[in-house]
């Protein structure tokens, strides 16, 4: 009896080629009967291993997956962000662009300050701001008559805030957004919801695209049998002419429709995406890949194949598509029936289908799909300052907002001393209330919270800002900048930059 030891490749397959016949198989000839069993085996190993090679050409192209959601409040990022790691090694994802579901309340979640400051040289991560600030303004007050003005100048001077942070876009934000299993919230505002006109006009300014989520539903729809849950109602409102409006809005802002591929409604078909790719060059889509096990509607998969359809439009528009897996992060202390939780399970099923379906599709479609578009649509080149959520400036320097100086502690003092500033804690997302007493004291209180906190405020030699904070009295110091907008200023230091309203006097309420 021979020991044979097959030679593969590193990648794991293919039989290498040899030019000379191994001693070893001089050895096997003198066995006829085990030379034929070895010879047949060995072309059958190849044979496998060729099929197997085809069917994978295109799935080792990097990944940029621009569709991710964090759960959890910032003390549980660093699991979650293990998690995401182990998954972007296994599927070979190059970079997650990660954001908050949008949520229509802040509470135990994060804000898109918390994102800046956790993934601060974090390269494989870039983030979208809005979906825990922004989208709670849109969805807060359920008739448009009803949004009183301090709430849309916060909703402008917020994503412009964003920007400024260095986000790669705005999300996610949502339109329809219904439930799909118990205790997942739905939401809607129409997607020409003068709110979300004015983020197209920040976006246009700005460069940076708005990830949307709308489920398609041309007239009003009753709600299908299987979504007949709580949190539901019974009949589902039209989302598509209001769409058509958003779209006509503003045709230098960069719209990406999210979850292509795996529509819960059914409306979402190839050919009406394609026929708003033909009428607005500024529309751009995410596809979420699920299997056949999925009871989702209009995928990319017919059986083993490409669907024609989605082949077809994505050949037509091949620079409008990017990967969008909808993947969630949830720290271990989750509950297993909460939604997120559920949701995460799904998260290496659809890597491996996402991995299939860039397999199927021509090299240079699949290159664009797979990393190429979601560069250019997200501004993520090595050019590109605000690439991998490093937050503002190098490492060690304190970077000052552009065009706009910092204020001498004299002018500080006369601003800020007697007042109070509200803004969104970086550290947790809490919405605050920060009252600087002339006799030195600092009292803080959180929106909707009865308890107020008296710490001490202090200027540095340097003219820094200071308050102190937690048991522990840790300190917290900031440069303040004056902004282009009347009412705000901007603290910063070297490693966070977040704006703040200006209050008149003691305030802990807007």
């Amino acid at each position: 009896m021979f020991a044979i030891t097959p030679i593969v490749t590193p990648a794991g397959g293919a039989l290498e080629g040899h030019d000379e016949e191994p001693p070893l198989m001089a050895q096997i000839d003198r066995v006829p009967n085990l030379a034929l069993f070895i010879v047949l085996g060995v072309a059958f190993a190849a044979q496998v291993a060729n099929a197997d090679t085809k069917s994978h050409a295109h799935a080792s192209h990097s990944i940029i997956d621009v569709h991710t959601h964090l759960i959890g409040r910032p003390p549980s990022f660093p699991g979650s962000l293990k998690s995401a790691l182990t998954l972007m090694d296994r599927h070979g994802v190059e970079k997650m662009v990660v954001s908050s579901p949008p949520r229509s309340d802040k509470k135990g979640m994060y804000d898109y300050t918390s994102l800046v400051r956790f993934l601060r040289g974090k390269r494989r991560f870039h983030f979208l701001g809005g979906g825990s600030s922004l989208n709670p303004m849109l969805h807060r007050h359920a008739k448009i008559a009803d949004i009183p003005q301090g709430l849309s100048r916060e909703f402008a001077d917020t994503a412009q805030a964003i920007v400024d942070a260095g986000a790669a876009g705005f999300g996610e934000m949502a339109s329809l957004h219904i439930s799909v299993r118990p205790k997942h919230a739905y939401k809607f505002q129409p997607a020409d919801h003068p709110m979300l006109l004015k983020l197209a006009d920040v976006a246009a300014r700005s460069g940076l695209p708005i990830d949307l989520h709308m489920d398609g539903v041309d007239e009003f729809m009753e709600t299908p049998d299987r979504f007949r849950f709580a949190e539901n109602p019974g009949m589902l409102p039209g989302t598509l002419k209001a769409f058509d409006r958003l779209l006509r809005h503003n045709r230098k802002a960069k719209i990406v429709w999210a979850h292509g591929g795996s529509d819960p409604l059914g409306e979402m078909t190839p050919g009406l995406i394609g026929e708003l790719m033909d009428k607005y060059e500024h529309l751009y889509m995410s596809l979420r890949i699920r299997g056949d096990s999925s009871k989702s509607h209009n995928q990319v998969f017919d059986a083993d194949e490409l669907d024609a359809g989605w082949l077809e439009l994505l050949k037509r528009h091949s620079d409008r598509f990017v990967i969008g897996t909808d993947s969630f992060f949830v720290p271990p202390k989750v509950p297993s029936n909460a939604p997120a939780k559920q949701f995460a399970r799904h998260n290496d099923a659809t890597l491996k289908e996402t991995g299939r379906f860039l397999s199927m599709l021509p090299p240079d479609l699949a290159r664009k799909v797979a990393r190429e578009n979601a560069i250019r649509i997200y501004r993520l080149g090595a050019g590109d300052r605000r690439m991998a959520a490093r937050g503002p400036g190098a490492p060690g320097q304190m970077a000052q907002p552009p065009g706009k100086r910092a204020l001498a502690e004299a002018e500080v003092r006369r601003i800020v001393v007697g007042n109070t500033l509200n803004f969104t804690a970086p550290s947790n997302g809490r919405n605050l209330f920060v009252h600087f007493a002339k006799d030195g004291r600092v009292v803080m209180r959180a929106a909707g919270k009865p308890k107020k906190i008296v710490k001490q405020w202090f200027f540095t030699e340097n003219g820094l800002l200071c308050r102190t904070f937690g048991r522990q009295n840790k300190k917290h110091c900031t440069r303040v900048s004056a902004t282009n907008t009347q009412g705000k200023l901007m603290l910063w230091n070297k490693k966070v930059r977040y704006q703040a309203t200006l209050l008149k006097g003691q305030r802990f309420s807007n």
